[in-house]
C-alpha cells in the first residue's frame, strides 16, 4: 500500500485580519449578481477602516436601525457603510445600491451569544 499527503495551503489572509485585534469578514452574491460584505473588528484600527472601505473617502452619513452609519462610495462604484459601536466596528459593502446596502443593514441584528 502507497499513501499519498497532499499538502493543502491555508487561504491567503485578508489584510483586514491583522489590523485589528480581531476582525471577521463575510461575503455573500445574491442570486441577482449582487455581491454583500460585512466585516467587523473589535478594537479596529484606522488602517482597518481604511482597507474595510477601499480607501474611499465618506461621502454623508444614514441613521438606519438606531444607529448612525457613515456612507462610502469607493473607486469600483460599490456603495459602503460604517459603523462603530461599544469597541465593535461593522462595515458593510454592496455592488448594488446604497438603498440595497441600506435594506441590508436595517435587518443586521447581533448575534446570538454562544456558550
Amino acid at each position: 500500500l502507497i499513501f499519498f499527503f497532499f499538502m493543502v495551503p491555508p487561504p491567503p489572509r485578508s489584510p483586514l485580519d491583522r489590523a485589528s485585534a480581531a476582525s471577521e469578514v463575510y461575503k455573500r452574491q445574491t442570486p441577482d449578481n449582487r455581491y454583500f460584505s460585512l466585516a467587523q473588528a473589535k478594537d479596529a484600527t484606522t488602517g482597518w477602516l481604511t482597507a474595510a472601505t477601499n480607501k474611499a473617502e465618506a461621502t454623508g452619513s444614514a441613521q438606519i436601525a438606531g444607529r448612525t452609519w457613515k456612507t462610502y462610495v469607493d473607486d469600483r462604484k460599490q456603495s459602503i457603510m460604517s459603523s462603530a459601536a461599544d469597541g465593535l466596528t461593522t462595515v458593510v459593502a454592496t455592488t448594488g445600491s446604497m438603498e440595497d446596502l441600506a435594506a441590508f443593514v436595517g435587518r443586521l441584528a447581533p448575534a446570538p451569544a454562544s456558550g
